[in-house]
Formats: structure tokens, C-alpha cells, sequence
């Protein structure tokens, strides 16, 4: 059971990791307060921390994408010391444990509208669960932020908080719970972590046509589906228009 807690009490910076490019600002305009006012720090400081929160979420899309290649050398025993040491640091640093860092993008509901900077950093459940299982949260807060917010194509920009989920705790479960499974056409099948479908002869009868089975709905589609013409209907179960014939004989041509 998943439980959101709002937290209001105060505003995180828009991105820890990037405190060091405000004292940058300081040191550049704070020894000559003649040659920076403050409209001009601000907008300093917003290009340099939406720079730093863009770099930093281009890393950690590069780090989410396994390399093509990896060499594997051989080691004579698993006994080594050194291996067992680096081996057991390795599994604690990726295992699902407490939520880290996370550049999260964040986008507007309204059409045509941004948010600058166009990224936070919150907690987020990560990391290596054993079987099906995935690391997901158990608890949850909705954490504020400050943003500009502006019209694509506009110069107007109007400032506000916004409210981004944040991780607390973590656990290995599965993704798919017995909750989600259509309990007409699915079964739960728990080791696996996943709806498993009942009706396999339609299964069976879907794979020897020109059709496709769909896992998830557990219904039989077609390949693709055409606009038909006027006087023609779209029938699912030959995957093709066809006429329809009168009413008197209530069948298809």
C-alpha cells in the first residue's frame, strides 16, 4: 500500500548538486555590486543552474543505457580476496535499497507551455531486486519547487511552485499486481509477476491466422486497421471492410 504525505514546510533548491554555481554568481557580482544588479544575478544564476541541471540530466541518461560491449576477464578462483570485496560492494551499491537522486524532467498539462528549469532532482526508488521482482516505493510525499513558466514563442514568463513525487521508501515487489489482472480472461501468476491469459485455444487459433495475439488485453487484433469506405464496415474477426447486407438476412457479404 502505497501512502502520500504533502510536504509544504519549505522549498527545496531546484537542484542540490548545483549550489557551487550560486557561489559562482556571488563571487562574479557580490565584489561589485556597481557592475550586477539584481535582475541581472538572477538571470544569471537561473542560466547557469538550468546549464547544470541539463548536464547533469544528459549523465544520467548516458549512465541509464548499458554500453554495447563489455569484456569479461577470467579470474583463476572466486575466492580472492580482492574480488570478494569489490563483488560484495557492487551488489550492495545497486541493490533496491534507500531512494537517490534522480533528475526527473517536468513538463506542463497545458499544451505549448514550459517550465524553466525543465528538470528537478528528487529521491527515487532505484536499483537490482532478484527474480521478477522491481525496485518500487512504498511511500511517497509531493516535495514543491519554484519555476518560471512561459508561453513557447512568449517572452511574458510567470513564476509559481509546482509539486514533484518523491520516493521515502523502497522495496523489491512485484510491478503488476493480482489487482490489475482482468479477472474474466487473466490469472495472477505471482512468481512470474505478470496476468497471465485463460483462454489459450484463442490463443492458438490467433497464432494460426494472420492476426495478433495481444498478452495484455488476451484478445486477438489485426495487424493494422483500414478507414473503410462509405457503405463498407470495419469487421475485427476477418481483419477487412466488408458490406453489409440487409436487414432481411441480418448477414455479411
Amino acid at each position: 500500500m502505497i501512502s502520500y504525505v504533502h510536504r509544504s514546510n519549505h522549498i527545496r533548491p531546484t537542484n542540490p548538486g548545483c549550489g557551487h554555481l550560486q557561489t559562482n554568481v556571488l563571487e562574479r557580482c557580490g565584489a561589485a555590486e556597481s557592475s550586477c544588479d539584481n535582475n541581472t544575478m538572477e538571470l544569471y544564476a537561473i542560466f547557469l543552474l538550468f546549464a547544470c541541471v541539463s548536464a547533469q540530466k544528459k549523465q544520467h541518461d548516458c549512465e541509464q543505457q548499458p554500453e554495447v560491449i563489455h569484456t569479461f576477464e577470467k579470474l583463476k578462483t572466486c575466492k580472492d580476496k580482492t574480488f570478494t570485496a569489490d563483488f560484495h560492494k557492487g551488489m550492495m551499491n545497486t541493490t533496491c535499497r534507500s531512494p537517490g537522486d534522480t533528475v526527473v524532467p517536468i513538463a506542463s498539462d497545458e499544451p505549448g507551455t514550459l517550465y524553466t528549469p525543465s528538470a528537478v532532482v528528487v529521491k527515487r526508488c532505484a536499483g537490482v531486486c532478484l527474480y521478477q521482482l522491481s525496485c518500487i516505493p512504498t511511500e511517497k510525499i509531493m516535495v514543491p519547487f519554484s519555476v518560471r513558466s512561459h508561453r513557447e514563442g512568449e517572452t511574458t514568463t510567470t513564476c509559481g511552485t509546482i509539486y514533484v513525487e518523491e520516493h521515502v521508501r523502497c522495496k523489491c515487489d512485484c510491478k503488476v499486481m493480482e489487482s490489475h489482472c482482468n479477472p474474466d480472461r487473466q490469472e495472477y501468476d505471482r512468481p512470474a509477476c505478470m496476468c497471465r491469459c485463460m483462454n489459450m485455444a484463442e490463443k492458438e487459433e490467433c497464432e494460426k491466422s494472420d492476426r495478433l495475439w495481444d498478452q495484455k488485453a488476451c484478445k486477438c487484433r489485426c495487424m493494422e486497421e483500414e478507414d473503410c469506405t462509405t457503405g463498407l464496415y470495419w469487421v475485427p474477426s476477418l481483419c477487412r471492410c466488408m458490406k453489409m447486407m440487409d436487414e432481411e438476412n441480418n448477414d455479411i457479404e
